[in-house]
């Protein structure tokens, strides 16, 4: 008798702890994207629509990311001219246009030029998509992770409405 009570409880356990949820979500009929919460089976699907040509789909969208390396390069940059003419030396620093002229004149006897050139880079890591696949989804066959898209297309009419229930 004791052994019946053991096996039926030992029964119990075991059903109540394999009982699963279903859960009942309505992505935006407007085709917006839906995330869904919780992931799991889907198990239903459900359009009420008041146009009674409107078929809906709907699919999944699986998002892969990963992290992203973003180097900005920066530099300073100074340069000096001297132009030596024959009554003189013009020095010139940091000089946004060149000293030098295009043509340069006939009492230009020289040229000397210094250009100093500092760079560095800020290196910053982000998120990053990696890659996206878009399935349609059927009952009883597809899966849908936590945090996956679940799109409706083509976008419902007014007062339509679909319901997908995902059992977890």
């Amino acid at each position: 008798m004791k052994r019946n009570i053991l096996l039926a409880a030992l029964a119990l356990f075991l059903c109540v702890s394999a009982r699963a949820d279903t859960y009942f979500y309505e992505p935006p009929a407007s085709g917006a994207e839906f995330r869904v919460p919780d992931g799991g089976k889907v198990v239903w699907i459900d359009a009420v629509s008041t146009n009674a040509a409107y078929t809906p789909a709907l699919k999944l969208v699986r998002e892969a990311w990963g992290a992203e390396q973003i180097v900005t390069p920066h530099a300073a940059t100074n340069w000096t001219y001297q132009v030596v003419w024959t009554n003189g030396v013009t020095v010139v620093t940091n000089a946004p246009a060149p000293a030098i002229p295009a043509y340069p004149p006939a009492t230009m006897t020289g040229i000397i030029t210094n250009e100093t050139v500092v760079t560095w880079a800020t290196t910053n890591t982000v998120p990053a998509l990696v890659a996206a696949e878009t399935n349609s989804v059927t009952v009883g066959t597809s899966y849908a992770a936590p945090r996956d898209i679940l799109l409706v297309s083509p976008a419902a009419p007014s007062g339509a409405r679909v319901t997908v229930g995902i059992e977890n």
